[in-house]
């Protein structure tokens, strides 16, 4: 391996002699290293490479490929940097196009007038100046790593985006399905496309000055807004923590009144691009924050600061409860006289009291109701609102925001209509109500089982409707849930108060009789001189039997109910001397289920 990496040192140093007239390439396979030399150098060395092997280019301008890069390759360059003085003095590997449609490929240190990104995973781009960044197919867990992009034109298909210590000049709008995330960055025209994404350590410059309108939630931390003039009242800042702190103006608009810098200050020069780091400011750890920077911003000493819980999930009683520390280094300020809310971007009534003081910070320890307003305009598809807190000590600073989304995470709860104790003809309806405060009720799911807290897939039925029928039930003990889920998926689950369950016999066959005539059970018998002694028994599936009927028929003619409604057996039949009688005895289960008078069944009794 050492051999094999003083070979490969030895013809880069080799290569980079011979490309002061042509451009040329090694391709790595294993332990071999082949050398490609002249403007197709690039061409050649892919066209020899497979997944998971490295072209390495020397300085030079190589020719495009005729197609995509459709192999997992490292393409990893001289340099991509071209600086303020020009192409003169400038040592660079140039590809003029790009285009990636592979998984997992890697490119460093390339200077491209345009990168494409096809619909693949995990492209990561590095030490790379490109002017035009493009995208016009989904793609997922792209990295951008200490590069200088004129126009990133890969927001609106992305997923999992990541771009740190990166110049940016443009970019477009971003997906809200990707919530792109921005890390010590320089961003010259981050308005208006800058939805959707999360800011932490970067440099947001927009052209001009007047009312920002970020309608849609992005986060940012500790961030500076170079040309920030204003927020309109209804920007949602949605946990952000920003170094400029807002303040409400006249007109009812949150304004960032300090800590607005310009351009000219930041870099020297208004709008250097690619962002030299040199003129970057620097972060916490001394380094500068851009393209090859830092961690963070410096915090400022004199602003109130807060930190701690705001609970995200609504109580009994529209509550929260709203756990905050603070703290403040002016020296000018002599305690944190005051705080206040932000529901959903609009201010409400100040708080004057004095904080809690306690070992040199100070402390909100409240149970917050959500006004009757914020909860009348909260977002229903989303099932969220947003509270902001702003803390200001006594010459009126306040601090950076202390945010929280209160989430909906109730759920629903049901309420079913008594079911009868039994049912006898296969079928049962059932109906109940919902209730859902927050989100509102998407949909239900029925479950039938004979079996307690079984939920089977064949068993369940989804609904928006507010009773279902069941149809064709067999005989059985059921038990019956009505779980309720609500627009933004909370569920009522088992054991929660949010399900219902009942249960219910679904029983439709009727009783089976035995009955004797003087201890004969079939046929005829003779009466004897105390007439035809009847006895009776039944046996039922499941409800049991509730009464027996005694009929009979006299010469073969039809039968007539002799006793009614009889509870327990026994009983004396006495006939016309001379005369045929036929005796049958049925019963009645206690769900109705009445067993059927069959003339076969019955015993001749002869007088």
């Amino acid at each position: 391996m050492k051999r094999l990496l003083l070979l490969a040192i030895s013809i880069l140093f080799l290569l980079n002699a011979y490309s002061q007239t042509y451009s040329a390439s090694i391709h790595q396979d294993g332990r071999f290293i082949t050398a490609y030399f002249g403007r197709n150098a690039f061409r050649d060395a892919y066209t020899a490479a497979s997944d998971g092997q490295i072209i390495t280019l020397s300085e030079g301008e190589y020719t495009a490929l005729d197609g995509p890069v459709t192999k997992s390759v490292s393409i990893i360059g001289y340099g991509g940097f071209i600086t303020s003085s020009g192409y003169e003095t400038a040592k660079y590997t140039l590809i003029k196009n790009l285009s990636i449609e592979a998984d997992n490929v890697k490119v460093e240190g390339i200077y491209s007038g345009t990168i494409s990104i096809g619909a693949c995973k995990g492209t990561v781009i590095r030490h790379c100046d490109i002017r035009t960044a493009t995208a016009s197919q989904p793609h997922e867990d792209t990295r951008i790593e200490q590069c200088a992009v004129g126009d990133l034109n890969i927001l609106g298909t992305a997923k999992n985006l990541v771009a740190s210590n990166t110049t940016i000049d443009r970019m477009d709008r971003n997906a809200e399905s990707n919530m792109a995330t921005f890390q010590n960055c320089v961003i010259y025209t981050w308005y208006p496309n800058s939805h959707y994404a999360v800011y932490r350590n970067c440099v947001l410059g927009y052209d001009g000055y007047g009312t920002i309108y970020p309608a849609l939630p992005s986060l940012y931390y500790n961030t500076v807004f170079t040309s920030l003039y204003r927020f309109n009242e209804d920007a949602r800042y949605n946990n952000s923590a920003l170094t400029t702190p807002p303040t409400l103006n006249q007109d009812g608009q949150c304004t960032f009144s300090c800590r607005t810098l310009s351009f000219t200050s930041m870099f020297g020069l208004y709008k250097t691009f690619p962002a030299d780091p040199k003129d970057v400011p620097n972060g916490s750890d001394d380094k500068p924050v851009g393209p090859m920077g830092g961690t963070g911003f410096i915090i400022y000493p004199d602003v109130p600061r807060g930190y701690g819980t705001i609970d995200t999930r609504m109580g009994a009683d529209q509550t929260i409860h709203v756990y905050v520390r603070a703290y403040s280094n002016n020296p000018a300020a002599t305690g944190l006289t005051k705080y206040r809310y932000c529901w959903n971007g609009r201010f409400h009534e100040m708080q004057e009291e004095n904080m809690l003081y306690r070992n040199g910070l100070y402390y909100i320890d409240t149970i917050l109701r959500i006004p009757d307003d914020v909860i009348a305009d909260r977002n229903y598809a989303l099932g969220k609102c947003y509270l902001d807190l702003f803390i200001y000590d006594n010459t009126g600073t306040c601090s950076p925001m202390v945010g929280a989304t209160i989430f909906d995470q109730d759920p629903p709860v049901v309420t079913m209509e008594d079911l009868p104790l039994a049912v006898n003809n296969r079928k049962l309806q059932i109906r109940w109500t919902g209730k859902d405060d927050w989100s509102g009720i998407q949909d239900y799911t029925v479950v039938i089982e004979k079996e307690q807290g079984v939920y089977s897939s064949e068993k369940k039925f989804v609904t928006t409707s507010t009773e279902y029928l069941f149809e064709d039930v067999e005989d059985g003990l059921y038990y019956i849930y009505v779980l309720a889920r609500d627009s933004v998926g909370n569920e009522s689950t088992r054991g929660y108060s949010g399900q219902y369950v009942s249960f219910y016999y679904m029983d439709t066959e009727p009783p089976v009789t035995s009955f004797t005539v003087n201890n004969v059970s079939q046929g005829s018998v003779k009466a004897s001189s105390s007439g035809a002694h009847i006895m009776w028994s039944a046996t039922d599936n499941e409800a049991g039997v509730k009464k027996y009927n005694v009929y009979y028929s006299e010469e073969n003619g039809p039968f007539i109910l002799w006793k009614p409604d009889l509870t327990e057996p026994g009983a004396y039949f006495y006939g016309q001397k001379g005369h045929t009688y036929r005796i049958i005895v049925t019963a009645t289960d206690n769900y109705e289920n009445v067993e059927e008078i069959k003339p076969e069944r019955a015993i001749q009794v002869v007088f």
